[in-house]
């Protein structure tokens, strides 16, 4: 399984629409301070080392997840590994 890549634009419109928290699930991967500074309404902050961590704690395999982080390396890095081991999940690119 492989992941894929939605562009910032795209999820600006989703947000638009309301869509984003009620059916979007949106992770950023950031450490807290850079969460706390910027973020995507409507995100839920996870570190980078504590969804690698623990994955099963905060994912579904069922559940399709989009992640990403300000400069989308952690973000890449996340959803490979995770894909690997059979979660879907997409990142955001800007």
């Amino acid at each position: 399984m492989t992941f894929s890549e939605v562009k910032m634009n795209n999820i600006h419109l989703l947000f638009s629409y309301s869509i984003i928290g009620d059916y979007m699930k949106i992770i950023d991967v950031s450490d807290k301070y850079t969460y706390k500074n910027s973020h995507i309404n409507g995100s839920i902050n996870i570190p980078y080392d504590e969804l690698i961590n623990n994955y099963r704690k905060y994912l579904n395999k069922n559940e399709l997840y989009y992640l990403y982080c300000k400069s989308g390396k952690l973000s890449k890095r996340a959803a490979i590994v995770l894909s690997s081991i059979g979660y879907n999940v997409l990142t955001i690119e800007k």
